[in-house]
């Protein structure tokens, strides 16, 4: 007998897009600390909600958070065609910036 193989499809209702949504907006405001231009990398990923350059923070933070953000295009339908210049973040103010 052959083995049964089960497929989850997972749907977000905009509710739950828009709570993620924040909370990814929290963890990137969160991850924008600095000492220096080095410290900052721009996590480009092509999403209408978090925009070309939204996505600027630390080093250190940059992998996980491209990963949700990715997760959340994929889950929340938030893909587009976004024609963007690719930033170099500075750290102004301990601050990473576009």
């Amino acid at each position: 007998m052959g083995s049964k193989k089960v497929i989850k499809e997972f749907v977000i209702v905009p509710s739950e897009c828009e709570s993620w949504k924040q909370r990814i907006e929290e963890k990137i405001a969160n991850s924008k600390y600095c000492n220096e231009d080095s410290d900052c990398i721009n996590v480009f990923v092509p999403s209408c909600t978090f925009g070309c350059n939204k996505i600027i923070v630390n080093k250190d933070k940059a992998d996980k958070l491209k990963r949700e953000v990715e997760k959340f295009v994929e889950k929340c339908n938030d893909s587009c065609l976004l024609k963007c210049l690719k930033l170099t973040p500075r750290c102004i103010d301990n601050k990473c910036q576009p």
